[in-house]
């Protein structure tokens, strides 16, 4: 502390003098400090506010003496956290699924005018409730509900009810293959499994019955249905496994089986 200091004055020895504001005085003093050789003035804005430039610039490691920010934890200093990209981290004060700890930061919203809490339920997921009840008018900014056709996104289709469309894809066969299978009284091979099956007929053109198995083999007493002389089946819709079947004796004839795919 200076005490008896004599008032600087200029080469006419007047007092040294100047507003807030004004232009420096031609004998002005001025602050300044050491880069640890020379003095440097301290630097200024145009309002004379002290500008404070890092000794490193963004993203390179820490260098001299750098200042920190930092708050208090209400006993000890604590450097403010930030990731690798320099942005701030803030972490809550409560485990996700606690009791509400300390002054937590809210998220909220604005309604137009006021500043109004975002909802959540109990599991912590935000919930969304629409501007207009079902039935009305669309009102504010909704949000549509959409899927992807596997290349952009499309907006879900409703009736005037509110329904949604739907629109069903059924696959037609275009391709018939025909083969015979001969008559036999042990278990025979009419169709092997083919995952591109729509569908097979199979017509009994001798003079016996015959047993057919979907899936597994074909015995007198292990069938799923009997097919008579002069007879025609057809395979269920969307079945594609293995086909057998079984004469209940010879006499010529055979399966004509047709199977029809894409």
């Amino acid at each position: 502390m200076l005490t008896n200091a004599p008032i600087p004055t200029d080469v006419d020895n007047e007092p040294i003098s100047g507003g807030k504001g004004t232009a420096s005085p031609p004998s002005a003093v001025q602050i300044g400090g050491s880069d640890g050789t020379n003095l440097q003035a301290l630097a200024t804005d145009t309002s004379g506010r002290q500008r404070a430039v890092g000794a490193v610039a963004d993203g390179a490691a820490v260098a001299g003496d750098p200042v920190l920010s930092a708050g208090s934890d209400g006993t000890n200093t604590r450097t403010l956290a930030t990731d690798t990209s320099g942005r701030q981290r803030a972490v809550g004060a409560g485990a996700a699924g606690a009791a509400v700890q300390g002054d937590p930061v809210r998220v909220g919203v604005s309604d137009g005018t006021n500043t109004q809490n975002a909802l959540g339920d109990t599991a912590g997921r935000q919930r969304v409730v629409g501007a207009a009840s079902a039935g009305t008018a669309e009102t504010g900014d909704p949000v549509l509900v959409g899927g992807t056709d596997g290349t952009n996104v499309r907006t879900l289709k409703t009736d005037a009810t509110g329904k949604l469309e739907t629109v069903q894809t059924q696959q037609t066969a275009g391709t018939g293959t025909i083969s015979s299978v001969a008559a036999a009284t042990s278990n025979t091979l009419l169709l092997a499994a083919n995952a591109n099956r729509l569908g097979a007929t199979i017509f009994n053109d001798g003079p016996r019955r015959l047993r057919i198995a979907l899936g597994e083999a074909a015995s007198s007493s292990n069938f799923s249905v009997v097919v008579p002389p002069r007879g025609y089946y057809e395979v269920p819709g969307n079945f594609t496994g293995i086909i057998n079947g079984i004469w209940n004796a010879t006499g010529g004839g055979a399966a004509r089986v047709t199977e029809l795919t894409t």
